[in-house]
């Protein structure tokens, strides 16, 4: 995390050799900042858990996941 502006921004990096860096979002505070990543980690752990599972738990999983996550493979960053 970085302060830029008076913000709090979560940023990526690429991968490539030009080693982009991309501005996730930005919050007010660093508390907020650090929640939003720990929900980014919660959603990353449910979607491989969900990617590995049989048929039959995916049947249980499907409206959790559902109910939690607009896609099932996607985390949409809050704005606030």
């Amino acid at each position: 995390m970085w302060i830029i502006y008076g913000k709090w921004s979560i940023k990526a990096h690429s991968v490539n050799e030009n080693d982009f860096k991309y501005i996730l979002g930005r919050y007010k505070t660093e508390e907020r900042a650090k929640e939003v990543i720990n929900e980014i980690n919660e959603a990353y752990s449910d979607f491989e858990y969900y990617k590995y599972t049989d048929a039959s738990e995916r049947e249980i999983l499907n409206s959790f996941m559902k109910a939690k996550y607009e896609k099932l493979d996607t985390y949409e960053m809050p704005e606030k």
